[in-house]
């Protein structure tokens, strides 16, 4: 078995057998044309040495004494002695007779005496190691391939050839009185041995072939019962394991496990510097039930308690039964204790409802106990043992409710959940009422448009800041529905002023992330202005880096579609995101507000002044027009009015107002609104 898969013998063996055909078959075809070649030029050279030694009865004797007086001429008067040519007229008729390509007739010396090519004739070949074989007494026979061999006809050729090297002794085996060499044509032999081998690896690849199918058929079936034997014991192995990390009853991860996996959290977490949530649950009537009524009423209920709570879980939420009635839930991603403290409300929401187990209906309830790593334990035991603390602090209140290890996080997550449940309620008793803040022409210091900003007017506490319930909006998805009302009311403030004879002013609405990639922003959009009757020309979304940063393909497709409806977009807070400048080029934007970071100290910082320089000279560049929020001195004015800024905005020129306060302003408001300047 190799990383949990079976072994595959079959597929092992079909690639050691093919490698091991292959290697053999070669193998084989080499030795055969090696033995075969060496076969081939042993017989031939015999055969040649007979006919030389029949060829030398016939001639040699004529011209022995020509061979030995050789010895003492100079080889280069050699072809012209009379005895070459009657050593030629000796050999021709004999070689026609033998069929052989060529002969050479060297002297005791090693020099070549008599040559059917003329040209060689007084060669010295005294180093030739043929030469030197035969006039050691051997028969020395070699192969060589010529590419154009000169026969003694003169018909060439390329073709396979012998050379035989056969000593010639003086009569009664005395000593060797010189050598021949001669050439004969095996070119047939050796395409017939070529053949032959060919032959002999087609064979030996058949018979091998044979036995590997006949072998594969054997070891395919040991195959089968191999993998189905390591199967199982694969899927023995998987139940032990379940079995030892499972608790049978409700199939939940048991303590066992919940050992392993909070280790590897916790070494994730040192890791990345992260940080994650342990939550101890108990059932607050379990032993009650399970005393009066038996275990089997017990064990009932614990399953359904277990379905109950994996249906409060969400992806990447585990859940183990730590023993008895007790339940541990690592939660790796939460936004902060308010994220916790919903999720344990789900808990005790769902498990309040009353469980039907044996025809009874049985109230259950959970306490639960929060701690979160690093802060409240750095490892297993220690953040274990105080979850487990905060879930009998938890019971100690009255049960049904959850508590923290730390008391402030308890404090702020009941402060959240209060602020959620107050935001509800304020949705319904349309609680919220819009301010608007005018904005102004740089250099006329006329109104040219208004910002709409949302106020809650608290039963309680009167008006509250926008900074203490916006995020509670967000976190609380009620962003949504108060967004589409924020945009009705304007259509309907815009209408109201238009009817009262008022000029008309485009209005900036903010619009959240939440609302933005709403499914039905858009539709939302046009339905309002088709309602109110309002211009979408006076209407302008404000968007934050937070819009579009996460899927900027999206954000593009839905501003174009806005853009179709005739709206106005802006750039909230540019200069903060480290990526508004790359989306300037695709975004159709019509304004850019520089953030009141770099507004504060424009008239006295230099680095402050050089940002919103170019934040302005960017704008004039794209024509686009630039807004500065914040602005709360005459300096300040007096800088964006010399900049390249249409817009201002501030405390210096207007606080933000209520509808009905803001009659003065909108008599000597600027009809046209203000556009880039050239």
């Amino acid at each position: 078995m190799n990383n949990g898969k079976p072994f595959r013998l079959t597929r092992f063996f079909s690639i050691a057998s093919f490698i091991g055909i292959v290697a053999v078959t070669l193998l084989l075809t080499l030795v055969y044309e090696r033995f075969t070649l060496q076969n081939l030029i042993a017989h031939e050279s015999r055969y040649n040495a007979k006919l030389m030694h029949a060829f030398a009865g016939l001639v040699w004797e004529d011209h022995r004494q020509y061979v030995r007086a050789s010895r003492s001429m100079p080889p280069r008067l050699l072809r012209g002695d009379p005895g070459v040519r009657r050593l030629r007229e000796a050999v021709l008729p004999e070689m026609r007779e033998l069929k052989l390509l060529k002969i050479k007739i060297y002297n005791p010396d090693g020099v070549v005496v008599f040559s059917t090519d003329e040209t060689q004739i007084g060669d010295d070949q005294a180093a030739n190691p043929g030469f030197l074989g035969a006039r050691a007494g051997e028969v020395v026979g070699n192969l060589d391939y010529e590419d154009a061999y000169n026969r003694f006809e003169g018909a060439p050729r390329p073709r396979n050839v012998i050379s035989s090297y056969v000593p010639v002794r003086a009569p009664h085996g005395g000593e060797i009185e010189g050598v021949i060499e001669i050439y004969s044509d095996v070119s047939d032999l050796v395409a017939e041995r070529g053949r032959v081998a060919w032959q002999v690896a087609a064979i030996v690849l058949g018979a091998l072939s044979a036995l590997y199918a006949f072998l594969v058929v054997i070891v395919r079936k040991a195959d089968r019962i191999i993998g189905a034997q390591q199967l199982e014991r694969m899927e023995r192995e998987k139940q032990i394991r379940h079995q030892a990390y499972h608790d049978p009853l409700t199939r939940l991860p048991n303590r066992l496990f919940f050992s392993e996996r909070i280790g590897e959290e916790i070494a994730e977490a040192r890791r990345f510097g992260g940080q994650f949530a342990l939550m101890y649950v108990d059932l607050d009537r379990f032993k009650i039930v399970n005393d009066s009524l038996g275990h089997e009423a017990g064990d009932a209920l614990l399953r359904t308690s277990t379905q109950r709570l994996r249906s409060c879980l969400r992806e990447g939420e585990l859940l183990f039964r730590m023993g008895g009635d007790e339940f541990t839930v690592i939660v790796p991603r939460f936004g902060g204790p308010e994220d916790l403290a919903r999720m344990a409300q789900r808990i005790i929401d769902a498990m309040a409802v009353p469980a039907e187990v044996q025809g009874h209906e049985l109230p259950v309830g959970v306490s639960l106990g929060i701690a979160v790593y690093p802060a409240d334990g750095d490892n297993a035991e220690v953040l274990v043992r105080n979850a487990d603390a905060a879930m009998y602090e938890a019971k100690a209140r009255g049960r049904g409710t959850y508590a923290f290890y730390r008391t402030e996080l308890t404090q702020q997550a009941l402060q959240c959940m209060n602020l959620e449940a107050a935001l509800r309620k304020a949705v319904r008793r349309e609680e919220f009422e819009l301010y608007y803040q005018p904005r102004f022409d740089a250099r006329t210091r006329k109104v040219v448009a208004l910002e709409a900003l949302l106020r809650w007017r608290s039963p309680d506490g009167g008006i509250v800041a926008p900074a203490e319930f916006l995020p509670a909006l967000e976190s609380g998805r009620l962003m949504i529905a108060v967004g589409g009302w924020v945009l009705q009311d304007v259509c309907r403030q815009l209408r109201h002023w238009s009817d009262a004879g008022y000029p008309a002013l485009r209005v900036s609405v903010n619009v959240s992330a939440l609302q933005f990639h709403g499914a039905s922003f858009v539709a939302s959009v046009e339905q309002a202005l088709k309602d109110g009757g309002v211009a979408p020309e006076l209407i302008e979304f404000e968007l934050t880096e937070t819009s579009f940063v996460d899927n900027a393909q999206r954000a593009t497709e839905i501003m174009y579609a806005l853009k179709a409806l005739g709206v106005s977009i802006s750039l909230d807070d540019f200069g903060t995101g480290y990526s508004s400048l790359s989306y300037l080029r695709k975004f159709p934007v019509d304004y850019l507000k520089i953030d009141r970071s770099f507004v504060t100290n424009v008239a006295i910082d230099a680095r402050d002044r050089a940002i919103a320089m170019a934040i302005s000279e960017l704008g004039r560049a794209l024509r686009i027009g630039v807004v500065a929020e914040g602005v709360e001195t005459e300096a300040q004015a007096a800088f964006f009015a010399s900049a390249y800024c249409t817009e201002v905005q501030g405390f210096l020129f207007g606080m933000p107002l209520p509808p009905g306060e803001l009659t003065p302003l909108l008599r000597g408001a600027t009809i046209h609104a203000s556009a880039p300047r050239p």
